[in-house]
């Protein structure tokens, strides 16, 4: 029998690839911190998103029980590093890893990790504190069916600021300062180049309009910020339930952005968003080519992308679009088509987030390279680089990951450099 309850320290590890970390809040960990806290456990809260994995002997951690920590497979060095520290300065606590991250768990180093959660936390998070001091291994959540019930996430821990700017260029409405709100949770799609059918089955769970819109308002109201992201992977998945979110949203004088599918992309989706603040939306096209949207599982067309930029522009709104090179199933003709793309429909889009292609673990590609049409160059995630600007707005070196299978590495290489070039030349890179 236990003498007290252990206290819970939750740490957001460095993301020193980012250009502004403080924009992306760790709503996962701040929606554990609320559940916690309601329980009447003690928690801690360490934000080092703006801090790079080589300064953590600078840390003093506080002292606590259980640290857990955060993170996806591209934070594996911070992570370690991090829980190398915990371990140096509290060699007695629980370091439990938690996030998409879990997904690669078998890359993870178990010398100073001591348990994982794979799946939602909120809930899971209990099992954990109620075995202590003698946690298991491995934890699995359930799917959380009612997100209506957890309590708002606890962005006092975060301090002064919620987060950063969240649009393209800077560009905003009421300030700098923003703040990130989920109003679901999954995705219906199986992008081949996406992890989250492992995460959520392909179920998506929605919360309620209204328990979205009464978030908003405790956000406008106890912090001044007017300003969202909002992080689901799709929150145009239901047009009707897009609707609803709209008319819970309209009147209430805000500004989001969300990051969504090209369809549905009828002009009435995007007058409905844009009348319930909507301020940007970010579209996934990915490419121009046929092929390579076969190829990556998207089950869209080049003229779904064109259709949704133009009637989202002509509603208002600015535009942002997502573009990989490096991808499965490109071919020489592929960079081409992009640039094309490109030049043709420059006036209904705003900036190019161009990235270059990763095989992640835990999705299709990475788990079946053949059957995608590549071969995988480079297993070493500590190698992985998404993207093509550093935080200072500086091109980045890159590496090879993949290999379509018609391409040749040196055409590979030349192609990846003629279509970085092209976004920079027409002046809408987006270097973010």
């Amino acid at each position: 029998m236990r003498y007290r309850d252990p206290v819970l320290c939750l740490i957001n590890p460095p993301h020193p690839y980012l250009v502004d970390p403080k924009a992306q809040a760790p709503l996962g960990l701040l929606y554990i911190a609320a559940a916690v806290r309601e329980r009447g456990f003690e928690i801690k809260f360490v934000d080092l998103s703006d801090r790079h994995y080589s300064e953590m002997a600078q840390i003093d951690f506080p002292k606590a029980d259980i640290y857990g920590i955060t993170g996806t497979v591209l934070d594996r060095r911070s992570v370690h590093a991090v829980a190398a520290m915990v371990k140096m300065q509290h060699a007695e606590a629980a370091v439990v890893v938690g996030g998409p991250i879990t997904l690669s768990r078998d890359m993870l180093d178990w010398m100073m990790i001591d348990s994982f959660v794979m799946g939602e936390g909120e809930e899971t998070i209990f099992n954990v504190l109620e075995d202590w001091p003698h946690i298991k291994r491995e934890y699995y959540g359930q799917r959380i069916t009612d997100l209506d019930s957890l309590p708002l996430p606890a962005r006092d821990l975060l301090g002064e600021s919620l987060g950063g700017n969240v649009f393209a260029h800077r560009k905003s409405k009421f300030g700098d300062e923003s703040t990130v709100i989920s109003t679901s949770r999954g995705c219906p799609s199986a992008c081949t180049f996406c992890a989250s059918v492992n995460l959520w089955k392909r179920k998506i769970i929605y919360r309620s309009p209204e328990s979205v819109a009464a978030e908003i308002r405790y956000v406008v109201d106890t912090y001044g910020v007017k300003q969202f992201r909002f992080s689901d992977d799709n929150v145009t998945a239901s047009r009707a339930r897009l609707f609803k979110l709209c008319d819970a949203l309209r009147g209430m004088d805000i500004a989001w952005r969300a990051s969504i599918r090209v369809k549905p992309n009828d002009p009435e989706v995007f007058t409905e968003m844009k009348a319930a603040g909507c301020f940007e939306v970010c579209f996934g096209t990915e490419s121009a080519d046929p092929d390579v949207l076969n190829a990556l599982g998207k089950r869209i067309k080049p003229e779904d992308s064109e259709r949704a930029m133009m009637n989202a522009k002509r509603a208002g709104l600015v535009v942002r679009i997502l573009t990989m090179v490096g991808t499965p199933g490109m071919t020489e003709r592929t960079v081409d088509l992009e640039m094309d793309f490109l030049t043709r429909n420059r006036e209904n889009y705003d900036s190019v987030a161009l990235t270059n292609f990763a095989p992640l673990p835990g999705t299709k590609v990475y788990d079946y390279p053949e059957a995608c049409g590549c071969e995988i160059l480079d297993h070493d995630i500590d190698h992985y680089n998404l993207c093509f600007y550093g935080p200072d707005g500086e091109a980045n070196t890159w590496v090879n990951l993949v290999r379509p299978v018609a391409m040749t590495l040196e055409r590979l290489t030349e192609d990846k450099s003629r279509l970085r070039k092209f976004v920079e030349d027409i002046g809408k890179v987006n270097r973010g």
